[in-house]
């Protein structure tokens, strides 16, 4: 069964323009190899950076209505969408983050962030055009 951590994202749209943003999520993980039984300036540590789920099918800024969408074959892969909704206005995205508890027994911590770009219209078309190649 996957476990997701709910995160709610506050930002401002500045009024008056079309804007575009992107949203998307990562997790940095660090390992530290004991040898011993306690930690020692000697232990080895590994980081790894990874991309992570992030589930917005019910942020309806993101995901279409599904009413409009008969055949379910929308898919918003890149997280991208516009101020249509919003204009102007304060707004709290709700997504989803697939988690995975780390095993502090055996010193792993690990830190997931959540990136909220502001884009243009141009970069939108290009990855559209990356998508569809």
């Amino acid at each position: 069964m996957r476990a997701y951590l709910v995160a709610k994202v506050r930002f401002d749209d500045p009024g008056g323009r079309d804007n575009y943003y992107m949203v998307s999520a990562g997790r940095k993980t660090v390992i530290i190899t004991v040898i011993q039984r306690t930690w020692s300036p000697g232990s080895s540590v590994s980081v790894t950076e990874n991309d992570l789920y992030l589930g917005a099918d019910d942020e309806p800024l993101i995901a279409p209505n599904l009413n409009e969408d008969p055949l379910g074959i929308y898919s918003n892969n890149f997280r991208v969408f516009t101020d249509e909704l919003i204009g102007g206005r304060q707004y709290d995205l709700t997504l989803k983050l697939s988690y995975m508890k780390p095993d502090t027994a055996h010193y792993e911590f690990s830190c997931s962030q959540i990136y909220l770009q502001s884009i243009t219209r141009d970069s939108t078309c290009i990855c559209f055009r990356i998508r569809h190649m």
